[in-house]
């Protein structure tokens, strides 16, 4: 019992174990929220955009995406496409309100037509009207009488002159004679008649001839007006078929001009709408605000580790304590026992103080006594 004596100073130097204390670790200090980042502005000058924040009157700011000032060169195509859409568009309604089949009509020749057939209906009525042909046979036939009447009062005189001449007027021979001439007369009468049929057929026929050769040459004249009327309809028809072509034609080139302003136009505009000015806008915002929020939350976990770690210390030396304590007293109930179960306590006390005793207790000391 000397020597655990000289160990603890004679019993009376043996630390007392202390009461442990769990020490709250330090506050954790953790950074603030980091602010929203700033939008920035982007000017797309690949595509001639703009997208820039700009302060309203009432103090709220909103972005606005414009268009750059074009360069000369594209403002010059620009202004080319404009005044090819300007002057295309007059001109298509003019081509689309010209209608070439507006100048001819069929009027000429239907009338052409109509009055063929009319004078033609009335001229067919008249080429059996030969006149007052009988009364022209009646004079015909008056002229012929009169001058067979006048033959015959001459021819009867030479048979008296020549009877009487002869001394045979009295006799059968005169009457032969006389009833002769009279046969003849007769005849003559007759033949007068037949004269005058015959005159009056050939009277109807060559006025029937003259009626249809007046006719023919009326109704040529009037065919001659229809052809003429049909041909100038068809050099109008022509005409207006050529105008017509000429008039697609135009439309065509006209189209095809106003489709190469228009694209000129939009393809200046697919540029800006193509931008992606707002986009980048947004997506640079994002990335800035994800690094400056990976800044704060790595920040923010390396506190609360250091946190964590330093708690977890002081926890651990506050269990070591009391294990510290728990040994002192342990080797303190035990003084009267055998000498190894002391060696044991005493090697447990020995490990606790070098390990976990608080720098100048009663654990120090024993460490020092006894390999000091």
């Amino acid at each position: 019992m000397s020597f655990i004596s000289d160990i603890f100073g004679g019993g009376s130097d043996v630390p007392s174990p202390p009461a442990p204390v769990a020490l709250p670790p330090p506050p954790v200090i953790l950074p603030p929220p980091p602010t929203e980042q700033e939008i920035l502005d982007v000017f797309d000058e690949l595509n001639g955009v703009q997208s820039i924040v700009i302060t309203q009157p009432n103090g709220r700011k909103v972005r606005r995406t414009t268009r750059l000032p074009r360069t000369p060169e594209q403002e010059r195509i620009f202004k080319i496409g404009e005044r090819i859409m300007g002057e295309g568009l007059p001109a298509l309604q003019y081509l689309f309100q010209k209608n070439p089949s507006a100048i001819v009509s069929a009027t000429p020749v239907i009338n052409a037509i109509a009055g063929l057939n009319e004078k033609q209906a009335q001229e067919l009525s008249q080429i059996a009207d030969f006149g007052n042909i009988q009364q022209d046979i009646q004079n015909f036939t008056n002229v012929q009488q009169q001058l067979f009447d006048r033959e015959l009062m001459r021819g009867r005189n030479r048979l008296e002159t020549d009877l009487a001449r002869r001394g045979r007027s009295g006799g059968s021979y005169g009457a032969a004679q006389r009833a002769y001439f009279e046969n003849e007369a007769a005849l003559g009468r007759a033949q007068n008649d037949i004269n005058a049929l015959q005159y009056g057929e050939a009277l109807a026929e060559r006025r029937l001839s003259r009626n249809l050769k007046a006719y023919d040459a009326r109704q040529e004249g009037r065919e001659n007006q229809v052809r003429g009327a049909q041909m100038e309809y068809g050099l109008k028809r022509q005409e207006q078929n050529d105008l017509e072509a000429q008039r697609q034609r135009n439309i065509e080139n006209q189209m095809n001009l106003f489709q190469l302003g228009s694209n000129i136009v939009a393809q200046d505009q697919n540029r800006a709408t193509q931008s992606n000015a707002n986009q980048l806008a947004l997506q640079e915002f994002g990335l800035r605000n994800q690094a400056q929020m990976g800044r704060y939350n790595a920040d923010t976990a390396n506190k609360l580790e250091r946190y964590r770690l330093e708690a977890g210390a002081l926890n651990n030396n506050y269990q070591n304590q009391l294990a510290y304590n728990q040994a002192l007293r342990n080797a303190e109930n035990q003084k009267g026992g055998s000498f190894g179960q002391l060696l044991g306590n005493i090697g447990g006390l020995v490990g606790s103080s070098m390990l976990f005793g608080p720098t100048g207790s009663g654990g120090n000391k024993l460490f020092t006594k006894l390999f000091g």
